[in-house]
């Protein structure tokens, strides 16, 4: 049950940087206005990672299998174990850094990261339905589609838009 008022808190505040977030079912109505929240977004070489300050809350989109995985963003200052990235890559840190390396780091499919974390204001909207599919404007103007049923931290996502 906690984890879905984390994903329905979630979806409610989500969004990113260039314009709002719309979360979209067949029919469905958005119900919500668009709100403030402050997001982080890190590319790796299998995917990408984003930390939603609102839910504390980290999601791991994978590249080959099109999955995302929501993780509770458990870090509270404590050091991670080292793990030095190749040359023009990064070892992602903080939150991102934790869940990485419970993933299994540079073996988990994520890989290493390609650019530092990246944080930044974002807004969204929440319309009704089971699975709920949110559209996210990432960092730039690259436009993401993410499932994820109700109660569940798992589910599937695309980029609709890179640019």
């Amino acid at each position: 049950m906690k984890r879905l008022v984390f994903l329905v808190l979630l979806i409610a505040t989500l969004a990113l940087p260039a314009g709002v977030a719309t979360a979209q079912t067949p029919g469905a109505a958005i119900i919500t206005p668009a709100g403030p929240v402050w997001a982080a977004w890190q590319p790796f070489q299998g995917g990408v990672m984003m930390w939603w300050s609102d839910t504390r809350q980290i999601w791991v989109m994978f590249n080959s299998t099109s999955t995302v995985l929501v993780f509770p963003d458990t870090w509270v200052g404590e050091p991670l174990a080292p793990v030095a990235a190749p040359p023009g890559l990064y070892t992602p840190e903080r939150g991102f850094g934790k869940v990485w390396r419970m993933l299994g780091g540079p073996g988990s499919g994520l890989g290493y990261a390609m650019a530092p974390e990246l944080g930044y204001d974002t807004a969204a909207r929440l319309a009704t339905g089971n699975p709920t599919t949110v559209t996210i404007d990432g960092p730039g103007e690259t436009v993401y589609s993410v499932t994820i049923p109700f109660g569940s931290n798992f589910g599937t996502w695309q980029v609709l838009r890179m640019y």
